[in-house]
């Protein structure tokens, strides 16, 4: 019986971990929003890692990203290859499209305007 339920929970782990990666998948693609600056995403998965490159451009700034990462729980999140560079951004799933958060990432475009925001497909 003890090795029944030992197979169980293994089971069990393995479908955790396959849903985990499933609710991240599909979010391969290309992104785009024109509103409050013309953001854009280019989301890839090679070897189960994420490769994501982010766009800003506005009257008062433009930006450029490349960060790398794996999903976790339906969210890929992403940082640079800099060691020391603290930027990381955050991608969900958000209807269609998806939902770029940043954290720490000023270094990668102006002051006036950053990569939050809901992007569409396109």
């Amino acid at each position: 019986m003890a090795i029944h339920s030992g197979l169980c929970v293994a089971v069990a782990a393995l479908i955790a971990v396959a849903a985990s990666s499933a609710a991240a998948a599909g979010l391969e693609g290309r992104y785009a929003s024109s509103s409050t600056g013309n953001r854009t995403a280019v989301i890839t998965l090679k070897d189960g890692v994420y490769k994501v490159l982010l766009t800003v451009k506005s009257r008062q700034c433009t930006g450029e990203l490349e960060a790398y990462g794996q999903a976790k729980g339906g969210t890929v999140v992403a940082a640079v290859a800099a060691q020391d560079d603290p930027c990381k951004v955050t991608i969900s799933r958000r209807g269609r499209g998806i939902a770029v958060r940043e954290q720490s990432c000023l270094n990668w475009h102006g002051a006036a305007c950053d990569f939050n925001g809901d992007l569409a497909p396109r």
